[in-house]
C-alpha cells in the first residue's frame, strides 16, 4: 500500500504560502466593491491604520481649544460672622431630601418692594422666642431693608399678649383651643401655631400696633386679614381705627379663608356675633401687614420641641399656602429637647426630618432655615456651665439641615458658644433671664440684629454668585 501521509503535509504547507503570498497584493476592487485584504495576523496584531482613523462614534478631540473651567464661586464673609449655611446643594437620594435652601428667599427679598404682596417669613419657636422676643427685632430689621409694615400674624386670643411689645391685642368671647391641652384637643381644627378659637356667643379681637422706636414700621399697617373656617358660613364685622363698622359675608366652605381690609391702619378690630360652637366654625388669628415688603410671623409655642408640627393636617397647611404663602419658614427648637444626661438625639432628628418633609410639600417654593438651639447653662457645683446636652444637639440640627438639604443657622455659635448664656445673664445691660435659658428684650435684640446680618450676607453673597454665574 502506498505512503500518501507526505501529501496530508504538503496540502497545508502549499495552503499557508498562497495566503502569505495574498498579504502583498495591492488592494483590489472587482465590479464596484472592494475587497477585504488579507491578514493572517490580525487577531493578534494591531492594524496601523487602526492607529490613526477614529472609530465612526468617537467625538472629535478638542486638545488645544478645550475652553478652561470657571473656578466655583468663592463667597466672602465679614470675619467673625456666624453664616448662613446652605445644604441645598449636597445632592442626595434620600426621601428626607427637599433641596430647599436659601436662593428662593433671596431672590424674593431682592423683589420686595416691587411685588404686590409681602416676603413672608414663618418663624416657628418654642418659648425662646414668646413674646416676640428676636423676631421683633429681625422683623424690624428687614423691613427697614427691605420696606413693610406691621407685626404679621397675632393669635385671636394671644397667649403673649400680656407681655409683647410689638403689638397690643385684646380679645373677648374665645375659647382656647392648644396642641399643649392635656385632653380633648381637636388635631384636625388647627392651625399654623397649632391652636384654634371658638367664638362663644359675640366675640372679638381689637390689635394695635405700638409705636417703638427699635421696632419702626410696626405702630401702622396698610392690610389686616382674619383667617377663619366656616362650614355654613357667617358674618364677620371689622372696626378701623375705632370708625364705622363693616360687615362681611363669609362662604360656607370647610377650607381656610381670609377676609381683609385695607387702608391707613393703626387700630383693628375683627367681631363676629352669635353662637358658633354647633356650626364648627374655627378662628386661627389676625394679621397687621403692608401691601408689599416684609411680613414675619412668629409662630412661638411654650414647650414646644418642634415634632408636634407634624400633626398639622397636611390640607390645613396646603390651605393657608394659599392664602398666605411663605418664602421662609424658620424652625428653632431645641430647648425643650436637650437633656444634660444624653447626647443622643438620633431619634429627634428622624422625627424632625418628617417635619421639614412635610412644610416642604406645603409650601412647595419655601426656603427652609433651621436654627440651632441657644446656649443654656446649668450649675454645676455652684458654677453655671454649658448643659452637656446642648453641643450634641447643635450638632444634630447641622445634621439635620444637611439630610434635608435646607439651611443652618448656628445660634449656639453666634451668641458666643460655650458658657454664654451665662455671659449674656451676667452682662450690663443685661442679656438673659438668671434661669440661664431664655433671653430678655435685650438679648433678643442683639441676636435678632445677628441674624438680619447673616441673612442679608447670604442675600449679597447670593447676588454677587448668579452675577458670576452669568459671565462667559
Amino acid at each position: 500500500m502506498k505512503n500518501r501521509l507526505f501529501y496530508t503535509f504538503l496540502l497545508p504547507f502549499l495552503v499557508l504560502i498562497g495566503l502569505a503570498a495574498m498579504m502583498f497584493l495591492p488592494e483590489l476592487e472587482i465590479a464596484g466593491y472592494a475587497l477585504k485584504p488579507v491578514n493572517l495576523l490580525s487577531d493578534v496584531g494591531v492594524s496601523s491604520s487602526n492607529l490613526h482613523t477614529p472609530l465612526e462614534d468617537d467625538e472629535p478631540l478638542m486638545l488645544d481649544s478645550i475652553p478652561e473651567i470657571k473656578p466655583t464661586f468663592q463667597e466672602e464673609h465679614p470675619e467673625g460672622m456666624t453664616i448662613v449655611e446652605d445644604f441645598s446643594s449636597q445632592l442626595s437620594d434620600s426621601s428626607f431630601f427637599v433641596g430647599r435652601g436659601m436662593d428662593h428667599f433671596y431672590e424674593m427679598l431682592g423683589k420686595s418692594k416691587e411685588l404686590t404682596r409681602p416676603v413672608r417669613i414663618a418663624y416657628f419657636g418654642d418659648s425662646f422666642i414668646e413674646g416676640d422676643i428676636l423676631t421683633d427685632q429681625l422683623r424690624a430689621d428687614l423691613q427697614s431693608e427691605f420696606g413693610g409694615e406691621g407685626v404679621g400674624y397675632i393669635d385671636m386670643a394671644s397667649p403673649t399678649a400680656g407681655f409683647r411689645r410689638s403689638v397690643r391685642a385684646y380679645s373677648k368671647g374665645w375659647r382656647q383651643k392648644s396642641i399643649t391641652d392635656s385632653v380633648r384637643f381637636d388635631r384636625s381644627r388647627q392651625g399654623l401655631a397649632e391652636r384654634f378659637y371658638v367664638p362663644i356667643g359675640s366675640a372679638y379681637t381689637n390689635v394695635n400696633g405700638l409705636p417703638n422706636r427699635k421696632s419702626k414700621h410696626q405702630d401702622t399697617c396698610s392690610v389686616s386679614n382674619v383667617y377663619f373656617r366656616s362650614p355654613e358660613g357667617m358674618s364677620v364685622s371689622v372696626r378701623i381705627n375705632g370708625g364705622e363698622t363693616q360687615t362681611f359675608e363669609a362662604l360656607a366652605t370647610e377650607e381656610v379663608q381670609t377676609l381683609g381690609v385695607r387702608g391707613r391702619i393703626g387700630k383693628v378690630t375683627w367681631s363676629v356675633t352669635g353662637d358658633s360652637i354647633d356650626r364648627g366654625d374655627t378662628f386661627f388669628g389676625v394679621s397687621m401687614d403692608g401691601v408689599n415688603g416684609v411680613a414675619l410671623d412668629n409662630f412661638s409655642l411654650r414647650g414646644s420641641s418642634g415634632i408636634t408640627l407634624g400633626t398639622i393636617p397636611d390640607h390645613t397647611l396646603e390651605e393657608f399656602a394659599k392664602v398666605r404663602a411663605y418664602d421662609l419658614i424658620v424652625l428653632q427648637f431645641g430647648l425643650n429637647v436637650a437633656n444634660a444626661r444624653r447626647g443622643n438625639y438620633a431619634e429627634y432628628e428622624r422625627k424632625m426630618r418628617q417635619v421639614v418633609v412635610k412644610l416642604a410639600k406645603a409650601f412647595p417654593e419655601a426656603s427652609i432655615l433651621i436654627v440651632s438651639v441657644s446656649d443654656r447653662g446649668q450649675k454645676v457645683d455652684g458654677e453655671v456651665t454649658t448643659m452637656y446636652g446642648i453641643e450634641q444637639l447643635v450638632k444634630y440640627q447641622r445634621q439635620l439641615a444637611y439630610r434635608t438639604g435646607c439651611a443652618y443657622w448656628n445660634l449656639f455659635e453666634a451668641m458666643g458658644g460655650k458658657g454664654s448664656m451665662a455671659v449674656f445673664a451676667d452682662s450690663i445691660p443685661v442679656r438673659a433671664n438668671k434661669d440661664y435659658t431664655h433671653l430678655n428684650f435685650a438679648g433678643g435684640r442683639y441676636l435678632g440684629h445677628l441674624l438680619f446680618e447673616a441673612l442679608v450676607d447670604g442675600k449679597n453673597n447670593y447676588e454677587k454668585r448668579k452675577a458670576y454665574e452669568a459671565e462667559p
